[in-house]
């Protein structure tokens, strides 16, 4: 997560990951996670260098999938006991406690299994091709056959550095919560311009990339 200067005197926090699994994303801290989807160069850097000035960080949430090797996104319930199609933050939370106690799989323990292997194959095949395929190459597991190994990961930052609307930094100034810093923007993962709720929705990465960045400029342009 780059900090650049223009012309000596406007700090930017944020960019864009290319190597980012999935969605165009912004730059954000999955890595601080021991399981997540992000680019190896997403450990943080611009929420850390905020919070080393002494300026606050907000809702550190993040959006968690169900799988450290694959996706499922589908209209499957994964959970037999719960009824119904369930929320990415239920689901990953209840995984996340089943481990926790000490149910989970493997040698460590530190796995579930996601069974597909109820849906017949031609199904399988037409709904998830990529996820079967992903299964066989990075878990050797045959989705028509096996269960998948999976956990919670981590696939987007949606809390960091609070901001307006417009990418201007925010901090607590006496009796004022929304006091401008002056000269210093974040847009993208890096930032918390508050448009994410537990599950973001999977266009709602582009406000981050598209709309909060055109707003940093629009704004960088008045200084």
């Amino acid at each position: 997560m780059p900090a650049t200067s223009v012309e000596g005197s406007l700090s930017l926090i944020g960019g864009l990951n290319p190597e980012s699994t999935g969605d165009s994303e912004s730059e954000g801290y999955g890595r601080a996670y021991s399981s997540a989807t992000s680019a190896h160069k997403c450990t943080g850097d611009g929420n850390a260098m905020v919070a080393r000035a002494g300026l606050p960080l907000q809702v550190l949430g993040v959006k968690v999938v169900f799988s450290g090797t694959v996706r499922v996104r589908g209209s499957w319930n994964v959970m037999p006991l719960q009824p119904g199609i369930l929320p990415r933050d239920v689901v990953s939370r209840s995984m996340t406690m089943e481990i926790r106690e000490g149910r989970g799989v493997g040698p460590l323990k530190d796995h579930i299994y996601l069974h597909l292997n109820h849906l017949p194959p031609y199904e399988l095949k037409k709904q998830l091709p990529g996820i079967s395929e992903t299964a066989a190459i990075f878990a050797g597991v045959d989705v028509t056959k096996e269960p998948i190994p999976v956990l919670p990961t981590v696939h987007y930052n949606m809390g960091g550095i609070p901001t307006t609307y417009h990418g201007e930094v925010v901090t607590i100034k006496g009796n004022d919560p929304d006091a401008v810093v002056p000269r210093l923007m974040a847009a993208g993962e890096a930032s918390c311009a508050s448009v994410h709720g537990a599950n973001r929705l999977g266009a709602n990465s582009l406000l981050d990339i598209v709309v909060f960045r055109r707003a940093c400029a629009n704004r960088v342009i008045r200084y």
